[in-house]
């Protein structure tokens, strides 16, 4: 963290008997999820001593085990606070006399919980972010920041780290993005709000995938079965949260169509998932990017767009549109292809007004031409006359697509698309 608000359990203003620690994720200023039961875990206890839990008026108790280490389990909690978070030895006398309290960690809040991770973009600082945070601290947004060295086979029971209070000195070095969207939702919401940063440049999908998830393909197992081959005690991993993704922002040279884009072929896979499996979301930033720059500095628009979709999907807004339209059929009659999508919000549009752009055509010899698109209802209706039996269809398929216009009338994009019919003779790409 570059400016930290947050203290060390250790510090707390409270006296810690020498050794006991709570988690790192549970120090001063923490915010824990409400609304589920909430595990407690720490370390340093007096081997089977008799401990209690409080949060509030919320108190749960557990026995420490042999090698002082403990969990309690809280019962599930509305949002609130601030909270003291205590827990006290009760061994002797099943009382909590102040002299007996192990640790207690200060202005904890009950509120709702995200994960922030992926690569450079996400770990993108605020300090480099345009426009900035501004110049008011949101007392219940806290960020909390793993570590870049931080790896583990399994999952962690700690890692280092402090929660630190959204000031606008203390989010200098953290995610733009997470900041960003976290203070969207706080709003929204009127509830606290953590996040979680764990966002390293570089790292590849596998590495923020489930082992289940890894096994569910062939690749996967076989990374799997490499990985584990120095591991005594395989993972234990938790069914997957909801999901939200930002898809691939615009970089590079504009160009109206590139015949081997592996970026739109990535961006399309997100859009698939996204579609096709529940709880996961996908938010478009295809027109946020910029040309010269693959870390493109305006991540309040990011931001924004990741919360808009939690309050609709996760939160139950459902009146809200949630992200742009997604591809979802295509046919073709009397020599055009009419293409159906799913979030058309409150209809198609383009974001200038002028005929839908970023579209290529191609027949049964698989070249693809310049198209032009007609909004028909929620539809689009897509021609060449250089294509008059089109078997094929691409939309902004390009590293930094031009002409890429479609929108839904809430203004968010349309993400790239790909469709074709059997039988196309297609042409090998050049090496």
């Amino acid at each position: 963290m570059a400016v930290s608000v947050g203290m060390a359990v250790a510090a707390s203003a409270v006296a810690a008997a020498p050794g006991m620690q709570l988690a790192p994720l549970f120090g001063d200023h923490a915010v824990l999820q409400r609304g589920r039961i909430i595990p407690v875990w720490g370390e340093g206890a007096q081997p089977r001593a008799r401990l209690a839990c409080r949060l509030g008026n919320a108190v749960t108790r557990t026995r420490a085990n042999g090698d002082g280490t403990f969990v309690f389990y809280l019962p599930p909690q509305e949002a609130g606070g601030p909270f003291e978070l205590s827990v006290t030895n009760e061994t002797r006398t099943g009382r909590v006399p102040a002299a007996e309290v192990f640790v207690c960690s200060r202005d904890v809040y009950v509120g709702e919980v995200w994960l922030c991770s992926g690569q450079s973009n996400m770990a993108f600082s605020m300090q480099q972010a345009e426009p900035g945070f501004g110049g008011e601290t949101v007392e219940r947004l806290r960020i909390f920041t793993v570590p870049w060295n931080c790896q583990a086979g399994r999952p962690a029971d700690r890692v280092a780290g402090v929660w630190a209070v959204a000031s606008p000195a203390a989010v200098q070095g953290k995610s733009a993005v997470a900041t960003f969207f976290g203070r969207e939702l706080e709003r929204e919401l009127g509830c606290a709000v953590g996040m979680l940063q764990a966002a390293v440049g570089g790292t590849l999908a596998q590495n923020w995938t489930s082992r289940t998830g890894l096994l569910a393909h062939p690749i996967g197992r076989r990374i799997v079965e490499e990985y584990e081959i120095g591991l005594s005690d395989p993972a234990v991993w938790k069914d997957p949260p909801p999901l939200d993704k930002e898809q691939l922002a615009n970089y590079g040279p504009g160009r109206r169509y590139e015949k081997r884009s592996p970026w739109s072929e990535l961006r399309f896979a997100q859009m698939r998932l996204s579609r096709d499996i529940p709880g996961v979301g996908l938010v478009s930033a295809i027109d946020l990017g910029e040309a010269a720059n693959i870390h493109p500095p305006d991540k309040l628009g990011v931001g924004k767009r990741l919360a808009n979709w939690a309050m609709a999907d996760v939160y139950g807004d459902k009146d809200r549109v949630a992200t742009g339209p997604r591809f979802l059929s295509a046919s073709i009659a009397d020599g055009k292809v009419t293409v159906r999508f799913t979030d058309t919000g409150t209809g198609l549009a383009t974001r200038d007004g002028a005929t839908a752009g970023g579209l290529m055509l191609a027949g049964a010899d698989g070249e693809f031409h310049p198209a032009e698109g007609a909004i028909k209802g929620d539809t689009l209706v897509v021609s060449s006359s250089a294509v008059p039996e089109p078997r094929a269809i691409r939309y902004a398929w390009a590293k930094n697509p031009l002409g890429a216009n479609l929108v839904n009338r809430e203004g968010y994009p349309a993400s790239p698309f790909r469709w074709e019919m059997e039988g196309i003779n297609w042409r090998p790409l050049k090496p």
